[in-house]
């Protein structure tokens, strides 16, 4: 009985631990730097990357700080070992590494370390000439859907009142592949109370087209100092 007792505990054991998925680094394959942070922002980088099977989930990332030097590599879960079954079917990543508020300056950016292909980048934060957290009031777009056969997409969402209004839209190119996009809202009630209401929206932006590549990120700032990026292909 203790014979098969131990069988049992042995075998079980064996079990839980195949099923024990593997951190393995991925390699980003672009890294997109948005432009137009200041000090007083939630700075942000967006890496590309692609899943080689389903196999591969849960994108984590490590960031390390050393002076104006950071350092990023990109980590999945490789669940290839657990048995289960995986389809080679390969999936884009959109991976977005929040930086935290960095002090004005301009940062070097190394990522992937892990492979021999590292790609090195900069980001450059300005000075805020703000003292609040802000120094705009954005929408709080959740997502971004596409208009077929036009250069133009829809910023869809819920504002958290009715005393919101959308005051313009502008945009900051980083001259590569990014275009941070800034839905700005403006209050409309004079005494600035704003009654808790979930209003809904779709404002239309017409995607520039002074950047040539074929692809490009928009970086879209979105309320409680979040994002939402989209990569556009153009048509």
């Amino acid at each position: 009985m203790s014979l098969l007792l131990g069988f049992i505990l042995t075998f079980s054991g064996a079990v839980f631990a195949q099923k024990t998925p593997k951190l393995v680094p991925l390699k980003a394959e672009q890294v997109y730097v948005p432009r137009g942070f200041d000090h007083n922002d939630n700075a942000e980088i967006v890496l590309a990357a692609t899943y080689p099977s389903l196999c591969y989930r849960t994108p984590q990332t490590e960031v390390v700080f050393d002076g104006n030097v950071i350092r990023i590599n990109l980590t999945v879960l490789d669940y290839s070992n657990t048995g289960e079954i995986c389809p080679q079917i390969a999936r884009p990543l959109l991976e977005v590494v929040s930086l935290g508020f960095l002090e004005a300056g301009e940062y070097k950016i190394y990522v992937n370390s892990d492979f021999e292909e590292e790609i090195i980048t900069k980001l450059t934060v300005n000075l805020s000439n703000s003292a609040s957290a802000d120094d705009h009031t954005y929408a709080r777009v959740q997502y971004v859907e596409e208009i077929p056969g036009t250069n133009k997409v829809l910023l869809k969402g819920y504002n958290p009142s009715d005393c919101f209004q959308l005051d313009k839209i502008t945009y900051v190119s980083n001259g590569k592949d990014t275009y941070s996009v800034l839905p700005i809202l403006k209050n409309t009630y004079a005494d600035n109370f704003c009654p808790r209401k979930m209003v809904p929206f779709n404002y239309e932006f017409t995607v520039p087209s002074e950047l040539k590549t074929n692809e490009v990120l928009l970086h879209i700032r979105s309320m409680d100092k979040k994002s939402v990026n989209h990569v556009y292909k153009r048509n």
